[in-house]
């Protein structure tokens, strides 16, 4: 992950000095702005972009919220993708994430699209960002006027609240895939796809995309030609073979909670516009 530092001003997130360092050793420290009175009374957010090194950042966010209390400033951390997100069959990474992340003592902690309930439950003062408010903002500006989608896709029953929020954004209906695994090893194999007129038009929407294996497999069982087949991921993690679904979807489209500038994705939705105006009823500039 990153961590960037803002200050929170007129309902904006605003990027400060303020920057982490390294000792020789690899600790880390917090190098604070030059004036902090320059700031005034805006108060300060920490955003953490996901780019796979989540205990460098679970220690500056540390780092951060004491610098936070040392201001008497509140500690306000915008997460986005949750570590551990798919930690969500009461494993032993979630509760360690968890309480790291309460460690920090946030007065205001948010996130978006969490992959399930169980982390979520474990975090203190835990707000969520709501996922239709950022598809209605990203959906017109990733798409052309005239794309109009015939149904969206869930991957799997997992999935079809997530395809439902869309499909309301949309005013599409909702269908939902069947996986088939190896009986002997539990692998996802293939996907049966839902009844789909095949010259129609399609979203496939989920929350997370690491690998990509389950979206290219998905994209063989619908067999709708890359053209009609859109993705939509919450989180692109987009790691190992993902760079290959760009021949299975047309438009892949994200937010940037964990890859701002990520070239597979066509579209990638900032979050900042979601975070700020969560703290405007509290905090003026």
């Amino acid at each position: 992950m990153t961590v960037t530092l803002t200050h929170i001003r007129e309902g904006a997130l605003v990027t400060n000095d303020t920057r982490f360092f390294q000792f020789p050793g690899g600790e880390w420290d917090l190098a604070p702005d030059a004036d902090p009175a320059a700031a005034g009374d805006a108060p300060f957010a920490a955003t953490v972009v996901n780019d796979g090194a989540p205990e460098r950042d679970l220690i500056q966010l540390a780092l951060w919220a004491d610098y936070c209390r040392d201001r008497g400033a509140d500690v306000i951390v915008n997460l986005g993708y949750l570590p551990a997100a798919r930690a969500d069959k009461g494993t032993r990474a979630a509760r360690a994430y968890a309480r790291q992340i309460n460690s920090l003592g946030a007065d205001r902690l948010t996130a978006i699209d969490p992959h399930s309930p169980y982390l979520p439950g474990l975090l203190t003062n835990l707000h969520l960002v709501s996922l239709a408010r950022v598809a209605a903002r990203a959906l017109p500006r990733a798409l052309p006027r005239e794309r109009r989608y015939d149904g969206i896709i869930a991957p799997d029953a997992g999935a079809a609240a997530r395809a439902a929020t869309l499909g309301a954004v949309l005013h599409a209906p909702v269908f939902a895939a069947t996986k088939r695994r190896d009986q002997q090893t539990g692998r996802i194999v293939a996907y049966d796809a839902p009844d789909l007129d095949p010259a129609g038009t399609y979203l496939v929407a989920d929350d997370i995309c690491d690998g990509g294996a389950t979206f290219r497999l998905l994209a063989e069982g619908i067999g709708i030609p890359r053209e009609r087949l859109d993705l939509w991921v919450t989180h692109g993690l987009f790691t190992g073979r993902a760079p290959s679904l760009a021949a299975h979807f047309g438009r892949i489209i994200t937010t940037d909670s964990c890859a701002p500038r990520n070239p597979l994705a066509t579209h990638t939705e900032p979050l900042a516009p979601f975070y700020a105006p969560l703290f405007t009823d509290r905090y003026q500039a």
